[in-house]
């Protein structure tokens, strides 16, 4: 992780892990390039990290509060997976239910989180996401929940469809699950082939 930050003024910048720790005994330093001051952290999943922030510019005017930056490095994506059975073939008109639960082993979900869903012939979901009729459930607190939506095949073409379900955590880390479903519908059609014009 790069972090950056900016100073109105030409400046070099130390950091530290402490609060209240004079510029002149912070050791770690900024990588400074006049007012764009830079420094890669190599951060562990799911850990805090705090950064109490001084500068000091060209004219040696020193910050006497410290700029406090913190965040959480979080990279593991939600767990989502279909808890109701969906079916390889669907060959009816019925309005067919799909169910997932999610979960998130780290900085979890806000109440702002919902599941998008995806029916596609493209394998490829992209502009098809859709939140619409999708009822998500999360539960305050434990990190987990459970979305559900209902499939009325009617308002579509046999097919093969890519159905898929998504959602992201308070990181934006998006946990997506899919299968693939052959909608079909019309049974075979039969036609004589031989004997012709019911000539033997």
């Amino acid at each position: 992780i790069t972090l950056v930050v900016n100073t109105d003024l030409p400046a070099n910048c130390r950091y530290s892990n402490s609060s209240g720790i004079k510029y002149t005994d912070m050791a770690d330093s900024f990588s400074d390039d006049k007012t764009k001051h830079s420094l890669v952290v190599s951060a562990i999943d799911n850990t805090r990290y705090n950064f109490y922030i001084k500068c000091n510019s060209t004219t040696g005017n020193i910050n006497i509060d410290d700029y406090y930056l913190t965040f959480i490095a979080e990279y593991s994506l939600p767990h989502i997976n279909f808890t109701s059975e969906v079916p390889n073939n669907i060959t009816t008109y019925l309005v067919h239910k799909f169910s997932v639960n999610v979960s998130d082993a780290g900085v979890g979900f806000s109440n702002i989180s919902k599941c998008e869903l995806c029916i596609s012939t493209d394998p490829v979901c992209d502009t098809e996401w859709n939140s619409s009729g999708v009822v998500t459930n999360y539960i305050e607190g434990q990190n987990k929940g459970n979305c559900t939506y209902y499939w009325n095949t009617s308002n579509y073409d046999d097919a093969n469809y890519t159905i898929a379900v998504r959602i992201a955590d308070k990181a934006n880390n998006t946990g997506n699950v899919s299968k693939v479903v052959l909608l079909d519908r019309n049974p075979p059609t039969i036609v004589f082939v031989v004997p012709n014009n019911n000539n033997i």
